[in-house]
């Protein structure tokens, strides 16, 4: 018999040794080990069985397997390359024809304040507050007019930001606190920071509020892509003074920087964050009423479902506190300003959600929306957001900036500033958001799914918060309708799971049911619930917010410890002596045209 084999390793190279042997034994089976373990093995006979055996047996040598893992080494990095040259083409062809050229990666400086409603600033239409920071930036940005939040609370809202997903897949159902056991972020999420980092070898910066991770469980910001971080609990000047300390000695000049200025104004401790010389900036209103008149007829909308403490601080304090984060945006602008970074400096000024209602110094202004802090209703998930990028939309956009009005949302931000730094982002996981620059370039992409929308979204706008306030938990949002979504029949009831099952897993088989109904072009402030009007949108809209509900619990980690159930609505707060009612609207057959 004369058998030859073939052990092929690698299509690149391979040595043959030649083994004759005589006799009916087969060879040295350590001879035959020594080859390579194949992915074809091919074993010929030719003729009558004869006493003399020859085998042909492909091997490779120390050297050639060297050169074949050189090989191999050289394909991976050449399609790791043609990889981003790809992804670097498609976005290209995405963006205007005046964007195809954008500049060098620029330097990326995030403002995220805490509880700052869409109405807590001069300029965003607050009667009393001075913010001439703010109002400047706003006066010559990219204006979002319909931007929203991740989540209605801080942990949730902070999660979908950094990472671009929503917050139930990252593992964050709710805003971490002592009740709600091993919740964080997942430690295997990547960041805005960890991205720009590893892809464009940016400088990383976080200062101020984390918020996502506690008692041991989850990872600092350090873990996640940030090279520095203080996590101070400090007013904005104090981390502005931080942010011109790095700009000075802190970064490498060379290299592209993304910083995160996670602000704590106007989250309470309010009166730590509001010193008294901004505090006296509001002490003789120019209406000649009281401050108090005026403050509460500022805050205005919200609607009845949203309580307040009886008995509040002076709204001097509130006011006091938004100057005082305004004077340290204003310094963080004239720090990159006098080192000659501005014009090359994407800057983004936003808040993580709507304003709080419920404590002593509780004056934020939703700007007439219903709900507040908690609630999935436009107040407490609208948020302002605008953008400035002086050197590539200077040509695109005039001095006195440009509103917006497309439907957009934080976790947009991830691949937004990811494309104009011209790193791809994760192809490994899901990525909800998607690139906000051919809004800031204002064109149209081909292919839209709404007429006169610029955006493709595979994951429509949803919000999910299982301890959400007011007595509905989701929301989602198509064109003009917005549909929420509460558990079961009775609002007056709470849910979830009964103790000690835990509510991650609940969550990937809940199923909803109260719903409301509203069209936001003709009702803004969701007066008017039309659900029973139109029940083919309900019909539409129900089943997908569903699915992306199981479908997010289920990406997301499970959380031990977690056994928290939905709040009833209405509630009576025995602290504050006050009963939160539900948010329901009254129905008719207004505006379902």
């Amino acid at each position: 018999m004369l058998a030859t084999c073939y052990y092929t390793r690698s299509p690149y190279c391979c040595c043959v040794a030649t083994i004759v042997h005589t006799g009916d034994q087969l060879p040295d089976p350590r001879l035959v080990s020594r080859a390579l373990i194949s992915r074809e093995a091919r074993v010929s006979h030719f003729g009558p069985r004869e006493p003399t055996h020859s085998y042909s047996i492909r091997m490779a040598s120390p050297r050639r397997r060297w050169a074949e893992r050189a090989a191999l080494c050289v394909v991976g990095a050449a399609l790791r390359q043609l990889y981003v040259f790809v992804a670097r083409r498609r976005r290209a062809r995405e963006l205007p024809a005046a964007a195809t050229s954008l500049p060098p990666p620029p330097h990326i400086l995030l403002v995220l304040l805490d509880d700052a409603g869409l109405g807590d600033a001069s300029v965003l239409g607050h009667p009393l507050v001075r913010t001439p920071h703010v109002d400047a930036f706003f006066a010559s940005a990219v204006r979002f007019t319909q931007a929203y939040a991740g989540a209605p609370n801080c942990s949730p809202s902070r999660a979908a930001l950094l990472t671009g997903r929503a917050p139930f897949r990252t593992g964050v159902y709710d805003f971490l606190s002592k009740h709600t056991g091993s919740m964080h972020l997942s430690r295997g999420e990547q960041t805005v920071a960890s991205l720009l980092a590893g892809g464009a070898a940016y400088d990383t910066l976080h200062l101020g509020k984390w918020h996502l991770s506690r008692a041991g469980w989850g990872g600092a910001p350090e873990h996640f892509g940030f090279a520095h971080s203080n996590r101070s609990f400090s007013p904005a000047a104090e981390l502005v003074a931080a942010f011109e300390g790095w700009l000075s000695h802190g970064r490498r000049p060379a290299h592209p920087f993304f910083a995160l200025l996670a602000l704590w104004e106007p989250h309470e401790p309010v009166e730590r964050w509001s010193p008294p010389e901004f505090r006296r900036m509001y002490h003789r209103p120019a209406s000649g009423r009281s401050l108090v008149e005026d403050a509460q007829a500022a805050q205005g909308g919200c609607g009845r479902c949203v309580w307040r403490r009886p008995l509040r601080g002076s709204p001097a304090v509130y006011y006091g506190c938004l100057s005082q984060a305004d004077a340290a945006i204003g310094r963080a602008l004239a720090a990159l300003e006098r080192r000659g970074l501005r014009d090359d400096t994407l800057v983004a000024l936003t808040s993580d959600n709507g304003p709080e209602h419920r404590e002593r110094n509780s004056w934020g202004s939703a700007a007439g929306l219903k709900g507040a802090k908690g609630f999935v209703y436009e107040g407490g998930i609208r948020v302002p957001l605008a953008l400035q990028w002086p050197k590539a939309l200077r040509a695109s956009m005039p001095a006195s900036g440009r509103d917006v009005d497309e439907p957009v949302q934080l976790w947009d931000l991830l691949p937004t500033l990811c494309a104009a730094a011209s790193v791809p982002p994760p192809a490994d996981r899901i990525v909800d958001g998607v690139n906000l620059l051919p809004l800031l370039f204002a064109t149209a992409l081909p292919g839209t799914a709404e007429a006169g929308s610029v955006l493709r979204r595979e994951t429509p706008l949803f919000w999910a918060m299982h301890r959400g306030r007011g007595g509905m938990q989701y929301a989602l949002r198509e064109g003009d309708w917005k549909l929420l979504a509460g558990y079961g029949r009775f609002p007056a009831r709470s849910y979830g799971p009964v103790a000690p099952a835990e509510v991650s897993p609940w969550l990937r088989a809940v199923m909803l049911g109260r719903v409301e109904l509203y069209r936001l072009s003709l009702d803004p402030t969701e007066r008017v619930d039309v659900a029973a009007e139109r029940p083919d949108v309900v019909a539409r809209l129900l089943p997908v917010l569903q699915r992306l509900v199981h479908e997010t619990a289920r990406d997301g980690a499970l959380v031990t410890g977690w056994s928290e159930r939905s709040p009833p609505c209405p509630r009576w707060n025995r602290r504050l002596n006050l009963t939160e009612h539900c948010c329901a609207s009254r129905s008719g057959s207004r505006y379902t045209k």
